[in-house]
Formats: C-alpha cells, structure tokens, sequence
C-alpha cells in the first residue's frame, strides 16, 4: 500500500455565541411544550437555534411528546396484538422515531449532527465579531 500523507486537520469552531431565548409556538400541544422548555435551552446556548428554526424545533417537540405517550401506552397494554402481531401503537412509534430522527438531524440532535453542525462554517457574522486572540486560536485548529 502506497503513502497516504498527513492526516487532514479537521477544522473545529469556536463554540458559537448563545443565541436569545425562543418561546414556544401557541398552536404547540401542552405535552410538546413540555419537551421544548427541556430542549431549547440546550440548543440556544449551543449557538444552533435561531428563530428560522421554531418550526423545525416544533415539529421535532411534538414527535418527541408523541413518542412519550406512545411509550407510556405500550407499557401500559403491551407491544402485541392478542394474535401476537405487534400493536397499532408499536408500530406508529417506529414511524414516529423516524421522524425525530430525521427532524433532529437538522437541529443537531444526535452525535453525528451535532459534530457535523460543530464544523460548519462560520456565517460571515460572528466571523467579524471574532477578536484577533480568537482568530489566531482559532486558526490553530488541532495543532495544539
């Protein structure tokens, strides 16, 4: 096997400035706005929800709140039909997990996300907000 090279230097930002605290929609479900009051401070102070996001964060809090229930009821009357097929609930709960996984994609929800959101650039915003110490630490990625 030939040479590969140096391994590429991953670029890692500095973590983002928080970003101002959003309410939850009025349309949103009681249970739901439970979910978003334990959510949405996670994601402000990470830097990755801006008002644009309020849908997305909405649709992802009212799957979570269903997904809830729906486990609540599963343990409550079982994973099986009396024919040994699983019951309507299991089955809606695995299209729901569907759902929030792909809607947490976008918010960065799970490890992969999380990272790949943690490397994207920096909008052109916060780079000029960024003082000349974070710039040159910045511009030092991984090297240490």
């Amino acid at each position: 096997m030939g040479l590969r090279g140096p391994m590429p230097q991953t670029r890692v930002n500095p973590p983002r400035k928080p970003s101002p605290p959003l309410e939850p929609p009025s349309w949103l479900p009681a249970a739901a706005t439970r979910v978003w009051v334990e959510t949405e401070p996670h994601l402000r102070l990470a830097g990755r929800l801006r008002a644009e996001h309020a849908d997305s964060l909405a649709q992802w809090c009212a799957t979570a709140a269903e997904l809830r229930h729906l486990a609540v009821a599963i343990d409550r009357d079982g994973p099986l039909t009396d024919s040994g097929s699983p019951s309507p609930a299991v089955k809606l709960a695995a299209r729901l997990r569907s759902v929030l996984l792909l809607t947490g994609r976008s918010l960065g929800l799970d490890p992969a996300s999380a990272s790949r959101l943690d490397r994207a650039p920096i909008n052109a915003e916060e780079d000029a907000e960024m003082d000349e110490f974070e710039k040159f630490i910045h511009s030092r990625g991984d090297r240490g």
